[in-house]
C-alpha cells in the first residue's frame, strides 16, 4: 500500500493520484500542506540509498555457502542470481527461520529453497517515498536497486534510508 502524504489513504502501490483526494502521492506540490522534507522525500531518486555494494551467490550454492559469503562481506544478506538476473535474496532472517528453524543442515540445503524468491526491488529513479513505503510495508531491511535493465547496482538497507533522511531532515531544517 502506498499511503498518500495529505489525507493518509492506503492506496495500491505505485498510484499517481490519491483515489480519496487525488493528491499527486509521489509529488505533493508546495502549499498543498507539503513541507520541503515531504517534497524531498516525493522528489529525490533512492539511488541516492544505494551505499551497499551487491552481495552475490550463484544459483545453486548451499545455505553454508551464502553464510559465508554474509560472514566475509560484513552484510546481512546476499542476492541469489544467475546471469546477472536476480532470482532472489537470503538474508540473516531467512537463515534463523528457514534454515535453524526448521532443522536444516546449512550445507546440505540448496539456497533456492530457502531464499525469498523475486524480491521486490527499488528502480534508481523511484522517489525516497517509494522506497520507505515498499520497506515498511514489506518489513524489509534490505532491498536491492536496478537499474531501468533490471541490473542490480546496489542495495540499500534500513540504515542507509535513516540514516538519509536524518540527514535531510536537518538539510530542511536549515533552509526553511
Amino acid at each position: 500500500m502506498l499511503v498518500c502524504p495529505k489525507c493518509g489513504f492506503e492506496n495500491a502501490p505505485e498510484t499517481a493520484m490519491c483515489q480519496a483526494c487525488e493528491t499527486n502521492v509521489f509529488r505533493p506540490e508546495r502549499g498543498t500542506g507539503g513541507s520541503r522534507f515531504v517534497e524531498r522525500l516525493a522528489s529525490d531518486a533512492a539511488a541516492v540509498l544505494a551505499s551497499l555494494p551487491p552481495q552475490l551467490v550463484a544459483a545453486g550454492s548451499t545455505a553454508a555457502e551464502a553464510v559465508a559469503s554474509m560472514r566475509e562481506s560484513g552484510a546481512g544478506y546476499v542476492l541469489v542470481a544467475d546471469q546477472g538476473r536476480i532470482l532472489g535474496i537470503f538474508t540473516e532472517r531467512d537463515l534463523l527461520r528457514r534454515v535453524i528453524a526448521a532443522g536444516l543442515v546449512p550445507a546440505d540445503t540448496a539456497i533456492e529453497s530457502v531464499m525469498t524468491p523475486d524480491p521486490v526491488v527499488l528502480r534508481q529513479d523511484d522517489s525516497l517515498a517509494i522506497a520507505i513505503n515498499k520497506m515498511v510495508m514489506g518489513d524489509f531491511r534490505h532491498v536491492p536497486l536496478v537499474d531501468g535493465a533490471g541490473r542490480v547496482r546496489g542495495v540499500t538497507s534500513s540504515h542507509d534510508l535513516l540514516r538519509h533522511l536524518h540527514a535531510l531532515m536537518h538539510d530542511t531544517d536549515r533552509n526553511d
